[in-house]
């Protein structure tokens, strides 16, 4: 019977553990090397670019573009023609999908005046979204009651000035002819009318939607369309003496003009 030899016994032993030794070994180190891979760095975006916001107003009758001028009927069946419409905006704010301000010009006041084209440069935004564009009809008391003197803001609607700091500012004046001896025909025998709204609590808010992702590069503008029908409605301009003020006539047109802007959005 041939006898083992013992030492020679062990090396087979050492011979056949060493390449598993040496592939556990090299399986730790694998894992030790992904295991310290360092995660691949965030991608750092870019700023946003400062892209000119405006805020434009235009008017219409029902679903009619509307012109400075043009003869309608009003709620007493006279007919009737505008020959000047003007109001204030202020303090536009340009706002997220989540309503949170994203922007704002406090120290803008804008002269809205139908007898020419109005759209605004506001300033610039760089957030990427704009949902809608909020705004004041009329001015906060603090600057409605500010010397034009040393206010530079209160510039651009000089024209709605009322004479005194305590009047303040007219905030919406109409004027026009409406055909008094039923006509048909406005001229010159026909009387005026002019109201002319005054008084801090007749300050309104306005909005004017946009729903739009910011371009890459060139302005972007948020349009208030402004219906006539209904700034108008119920209004017998005839039987109506023309007033300034606050009185009931000019909280209805003030009403009727924050109406008139509003859109479904």
């Amino acid at each position: 019977m041939m006898m083992m030899d013992p030492l020679r016994t062990v090396q087979d032993q050492r011979s056949t553990a060493f390449p598993w030794r040496n592939l556990a070994l090299l399986g730790c180190l694998c894992l030790a090397v992904l295991g310290c891979k360092r995660p691949p760095a965030e991608e750092i975006m870019p700023p946003l670019p400062d892209i000119p916001l405006h805020l434009g107003v235009t008017f219409k009758h029902n679903a009619h573009p509307y012109e400075l001028g043009t003869i309608y009927a009003d709620a007493g069946g006279h007919e009737y023609r505008l020959d000047t419409l003007r109001f204030v905006i202020s303090a536009p704010r340009a706002m997220d999908h989540d309503e949170v301000v994203v922007e704002e010009y406090p120290n803008t006041c804008l002269l809205v005046d139908a007898a020419v084209p109005n759209e605004f440069l506001l300033g610039v935004i760089n957030h990427q979204h704009l949902h809608e564009i909020r705004f004041t009809t009329g001015l906060e008391p603090a600057l409605n009651h500010a010397d034009p003197a040393t206010t530079p803001a209160l510039n651009t609607v000089a024209p709605m000035h009322g004479g005194s700091q305590v009047d303040g500012h007219y905030f919406l004046i109409l004027a026009g002819q409406v055909d008094g001896n039923g006509d048909g025909i406005i001229d010159a025998d026909d009387p005026t009318f002019s109201f002319k709204c005054m008084g801090d609590g007749l300050q309104r808010t306005g909005i004017a939607p946009a729903h739009a992702d910011l371009p890459d590069s060139g302005p972007l503008t948020s349009w208030v369309l402004v219906d006539m029908a209904r700034l108008m409605a119920d209004i017998d301009l005839l039987n109506t003496p023309s007033s300034t003020g606050h009185e009931p006539i000019h909280v209805q047109l003030m009403d009727q003009l924050a109406e008139a802007m509003e859109q479904h959005h």
